[in-house]
């Protein structure tokens, strides 16, 4: 994968441990000899997507203009819903005149009160991938301030791994005593998600929103879909059902199987986007389902894969919507939590 070649450089921040006062077991460090109290709060795990019911304009209450239901159309017939997910979404909230209300994330530890806000920063910490860097370079982002902070983050092509990381210095009071201070730092952190049962619940979102006024999605063939999806439902199952090293293995088989579909269907649209325009082979008009035996991409777009006639490029990856780059860190991701969860003491038995 071209994605794959660059080098890595690590981006990040060392937190130093150090004993800390009750209720505090994670001291900020700084590098100036001197340590802050940290109330850690979290992790919470969120989604880059999340399960939806779907419903139809009759189901509100109201259908003015008549509006069909979000399904399938069979004749004059409607089957099956046809859309089940929607993108996940990290929220702040509640704001207070589109700032973040950072009060709400304030605590104090027993014996004080009156909290304060000094100050408020978020960072966002992207941990980088192996095997797409380029779509996933390792990175750290801050925001500072009530009024700079973004409370709303779309998680639909975000890297699982990557943390928000809320940090409020807060100043509380001794309740007994009114005029004696602590500050300690309230870090509120989020961490990105995807497990085995939601990884189909990707590739349903990747099937579901349009790249462009073409209105066709990344997985733009319908057997790509459909194996990608039987593929996330054979891992989940040697997830869920399997132990020992028949689990791992076939954990490890399956993920393999899964880059390597992905990687010999996908088509790169920064190459492929000149040749849109109408008139090019290959791309006079909007793909159909692509049946077996013929093929979307060019074969110049295909490279040596061109030689293979049942590869079809069904995947289209895009700077806007690295849908390959998505599928292929999903999977990375995975495989380092599975694997590593199961340990080297279990192969052996």
């Amino acid at each position: 994968m071209r994605r794959s070649l660059l080098s890595l450089a690590v981006v990040g921040l060392t937190l130093v441990s150090a004993p800390g006062f009750a209720g505090s077991p994670t001291p900020y460090v700084s590098p100036f000899n001197f340590t802050m109290p940290v109330l850690t709060h979290g992790p919470f795990f969120i989604s880059e997507v999340c399960p939806v019911t779907p419903q139809g304009y009759g189901d509100i209450g109201t259908n003015p203009s008549s509006i069909s239901d979000n399904r399938c159309f069979m004749g004059t017939q409607q089957g099956a819903q046809n859309v089940s997910v929607t993108p996940g979404v990290f929220c702040l909230g509640p704001t207070v005149n589109f700032r973040l209300d950072v009060n709400a994330f304030t605590t104090c530890r027993p014996g004080y009160g009156s909290p304060y806000v000094q100050s408020v920063r978020l960072v966002k910490t992207i941990p980088g991938s192996q095997k797409v860097p380029f779509c996933y370079p390792p990175a750290q982002y801050f925001q500072f301030g009530p009024s700079g902070i973004r409370t709303w983050w779309a998680l639909k092509f975000t890297q699982p791994g990557t943390t928000f990381t809320l940090e409020v210095t807060t100043r509380c009071l001794l309740n007994a005593n009114k005029r004696i201070p602590e500050i300690h730092i309230d870090r509120w952190i989020w961490q990105v998600n995807v497990d085995t049962g939601t990884l189909g619940m990707v590739v349903d979102m990747l099937h579901s929103s349009a790249l462009s006024t073409m209105e066709f999605p990344c997985i733009a063939d319908e057997r790509v879909y459909q194996q990608l999806r039987d593929l996330a439902s054979a891992l989940h199952a040697s997830d869920t059902l399997e132990t020992g090293v028949q689990r791992i293995t076939d954990i490890q088989n399956v993920i393999f199987a899964i880059e390597g579909f992905v990687l010999t269907e996908c088509v790169y649209g920064d190459f492929v986007a000149p040749s849109f325009s109408r008139g090019t082979a290959g791309f006079d008009a909007p793909p159909g389902n692509l049946p077996s035996g013929t093929r979307w991409a060019p074969p110049q777009f295909m490279g040596s894969l061109a030689a293979d006639s049942t590869i079809q490029g069904g995947i289209l990856d895009t700077t806007e919507n690295p849908c390959c780059c998505k599928l292929i860190a999903d999977v990375e991701f995975l495989f380092n939590v599975l694997t590593g969860n199961l340990g080297t003491t279990q192969i052996g038995t």
